[in-house]
């Protein structure tokens, strides 16, 4: 009986554990992928194709950093992020 209750304990604990890297892993990624913006939109000056793509293209590059790096969206990175063509206007 003893032993039921230890492998019990231990099944608990891991599920805790796979319950936190649901929560503070995953959907912190999921969260962050929520809140991309996929691509800029001109305002009220019109792009050229090119000018778009390099932003589009910018902008991917910027998010996939962010959702490959742990602990990114939690950085100043992300005001980076928010804006990445700032410079650019």
């Amino acid at each position: 009986m003893q032993e039921v209750y230890a492998a019990l304990q231990e099944l608990e604990l891991m599920m805790d554990r796979a319950n936190d890297l649901v929560e503070y892993r995953i959907e912190a990624v999921l969260h962050e992928m929520s809140t991309m913006t996929l691509c800029e939109l001109p305002g009220e000056e019109p792009w050229s194709v090119e000018a778009f793509l390099e932003r589009t293209q910018v902008s991917a590059e910027v998010w996939r950093f962010v959702v490959l790096w742990p602990g990114a969206h939690q950085s100043g990175f992300k005001n980076i992020v928010s804006h990445p063509h700032k410079e650019l206007n």
